[in-house]
């Protein structure tokens, strides 16, 4: 039996008996941890308003084996200002799931745990930035923190390097847009494209050089030089950029789609954050 206190934010929370919860938890040293809270459903419970859903919060925890008993918790930020607007509350969820899907227990979790803590502060605070665009952001990032980085400086099929990040590479380009490919997580140059369409199916699953089906994304120029800003910037300023609406759409589908790939499943927070629409 062993006691620690650490950092957490609630990310999921399931009610248990007649006044205790089931919380899950992410922690920047323990990673995901499932943690017992008892009474705290009660009126009188001096550890309520610390454990509701996306409470940034100090916990102190009682050990038995693997078992997680909160015994006291005191709240650091409660981001009740997302609570306020339902599309801002509903992209707080998905973004719950997708750090519970992707982050692990016993492992260091600390940058996940910063972006996310982050995200809760603009959704909170932040009302001048787009849901758009802290959406994308936040799941680009994510990605890139959870160990897949995406190449977007070259191609991921022959290596061949992107001449320049100032203006579009021609060598790049097929039409006027650039390729991502989903499956191997960076840009596909034009001639790596054109050859990954015209083998057949199964010298493409053989060779795994390029695709069984067309897994690739356009991105224009400026939606690539976005991503390529969020893959590399420290997490403080990952929403620190401006990207014209027009270009919104290329970066939006690039980030949602290389998340939900690489999760191999959908979320039903992020099904009910875009009906909202």
């Amino acid at each position: 039996m062993t006691e620690f206190t650490t950092d957490a934010v609630v990310l999921r929370q399931a009610d248990y008996k007649e006044s205790d919860r089931i919380l899950t938890v992410l922690t920047p040293e323990r990673g995901i941890i499932t943690v017992g809270a008892k009474g705290v459903r009660n009126i009188k419970s001096k550890n309520s308003a610390a454990v509701q859903l996306f409470s940034y919060s100090e916990l102190e925890i009682l050990q038995t084996g693997s078992r997680y008993t909160l015994r006291t918790a005191t709240l650091k930020n409660g981001f009740f200002g997302l609570r306020a607007d339902l599309n801002r509350y509903s992209l707080a969820c998905y973004a719950a799931d997708a750090a519970a899907h992707f982050c692990t227990e016993a492992s260091d979790e600390s940058e996940p745990f910063r972006l996310l803590l982050n995200l809760f502060y603009a959704l909170s605070e932040a009302k001048e930035k787009p849901l758009w665009l802290l959406k994308a952001a936040y799941e680009l990032k994510l990605c890139t923190f959870c160990g897949f980085m995406p190449e977007l400086g070259g191609c991921t099929v022959c290596g061949k390097v992107t001449t320049s990040v100032e203006s579009p590479d021609e060598a790049f380009l097929t039409g006027k847009k650039y390729r991502f490919s989903l499956l191997e997580s960076g840009l596909v140059c034009k001639d790596c494209y054109a050859a990954s369409r015209a083998l057949p199916i199964s010298g493409i699953a053989s060779e795994n050089t390029a695709f069984a089906k067309d897994y690739t994304r356009p991105l224009s120029f400026a939606a690539l030089t976005a991503a390529r800003y969020v893959a590399i910037a420290p997490v403080s300023r990952f929403v620190s950029f401006r990207l014209a609406e027009e270009e919104a759409p290329d970066f939006c589908a690039l980030a949602e789609e290389y998340l939900l790939f690489l999760a191999e499943r959908g979320f039903d927070t992020l099904k009910y954050y875009k009906s909202l629409k």
